[in-house]
């Protein structure tokens, strides 16, 4: 709450929204809103059909944008995520053997910085699950990024991957990132000056100088939930997702992983 000048008034302090960080029309796209109602969630490919219960299966995610929005998608029914609720907050299920959803592609082509908030609980750490990967493959794909919940199957770890034409990954473990683990993730990479960071809960957790090579980000599809949608399954919640063709200075970082907080609930 803040006070109105000379009015001695309350007023209430607007929310942050990460539409703030697409002012300027930079390429990206951001989806918190995942309750029934909010118009973001069907159950088919073809958007006929709206999420409106817990348990329903997600055919199609709309993700917002500073232009057209993105959909991600998922056209085989029994592969699709479904709609969960814990208290307030709302999420994407996905089983850890068949669930996945992608997009079609999307041009990050002006770009060789990357700024990704994820919010999300990890449920097991019994195999490698791809959470977010930016094209079929990163090792065989130029200009991509990877989010990794665990990096390492049978590892207490998350890990995430920027690559121009040459990889760079951080990682980071612990004890306390044992699954169940719920996290607001956020990875932030610069091709150019080979720059990757990991924070996990507001905290700077790994970072890698390795050479990422040259380039910039590409025109691919995103996955989501598996790689390319067919292996390295990820087993867990997803309760929001933001990605940004641009860095971030530390107040947009702070109040990015502190609006993903807000539906995550992880600190």
């Amino acid at each position: 709450m803040r006070m109105g000048k000379g009015l001695g008034l309350t007023l209430p302090r607007r929310e942050w929204h990460p539409a703030s960080l697409f002012a300027s029309s930079e390429a990206g796209f951001w989806g918190g809103e995942l309750a029934p109602g909010a118009g973001n969630l069907w159950q088919d490919t073809a958007r006929t059909t709206q999420v409106t219960a817990a348990g329903d299966p997600v055919g199609a995610w709309r993700l917002h944008t500073a232009g057209a929005d993105i959909y991600a998608t998922q056209a085989t029914a029994a592969n699709r995520p479904t709609l969960q609720q814990d208290g307030a907050r709302w999420y994407l299920s996905f089983d850890g053997s068949s669930d996945s959803l992608a997009t079609s592609a999307i041009n990050l082509t002006g770009s060789d910085e990357m700024f990704v908030v994820a919010g999300v609980r990890k449920g097991s750490d019994a195999t490698q699950g791809m959470l977010l990967e930016f094209s079929a493959a990163i090792a065989s794909n130029a200009g991509a990024f990877s989010l990794q919940a665990p990096r390492t199957a049978a590892t207490a770890n998350y890990g995430f991957l920027s690559r121009g034409d040459l990889n760079t990954a951080v990682a980071a473990s612990a004890a306390s990132f044992a699954a169940p683990h719920v996290a607001v993730l956020t990875g932030r990479a610069d091709i150019s000056t080979d720059s990757c960071t990991l924070r996990v809960n507001g905290t700077q957790v790994g970072t890698a100088s390795n050479d990422q090579g040259n380039g910039n980000y590409g025109n691919h599809v995103l996955y989501i939930g598996a790689r390319a949608g067919t292996s390295l399954h990820f087993n867990g919640r997803l309760y929001g997702l933001l990605v940004r063709a641009r860095s971030a200075d530390s107040a947009q970082i702070a109040a990015a992983e502190h609006w993903m907080n807000q539906r995550t609930g992880a600190f």
